[in-house]
């Protein structure tokens, strides 16, 4: 059987997708005034508030998000590794592309 699509369905399927890339970019906003909070205040003494104001929003529309500062601590250590793998991969790519061979690139890595 055909999976129909009717035109309510395909309007849901869109504000599901609008919804989440506002929810994205809020998630991103909140580690960005996180990051500056932090680094402003040290972490033990920035509050859940210190960063909502930061991000201009609510504290309610920050726990929306993450229930309590360790949560965004270790969000904002995520996108930190993401970030950083993101970096070596594409260090390493042009590396691998240089020397294909596994020995060759493995002598490139080591000086």
């Amino acid at each position: 059987m055909e999976d129909v699509k009717y035109p309510m369905d395909q309007q849901k399927d869109a504000q599901h997708v609008v919804r989440r890339a506002r929810g994205l970019q809020r998630i991103a906003s909140i580690l960005d005034a996180a990051e500056v909070v932090f680094a402003r205040m040290g972490y033990e003494e920035a509050t859940t508030n210190h960063i909502a104001a930061q991000a201009e929003i609510s504290p309610g529309s920050l726990y929306q998000f993450f229930s309590n500062k360790e949560e965004i601590a270790q969000a904002l250590a995520s996108r930190y590794t993401e970030e950083l793998q993101q970096a070596y991969d594409t260090i390493f790519r042009s590396r691998r592309q240089r020397c294909p061979s596994l020995s060759g690139w493995i002598r490139s890595l080591i000086p």
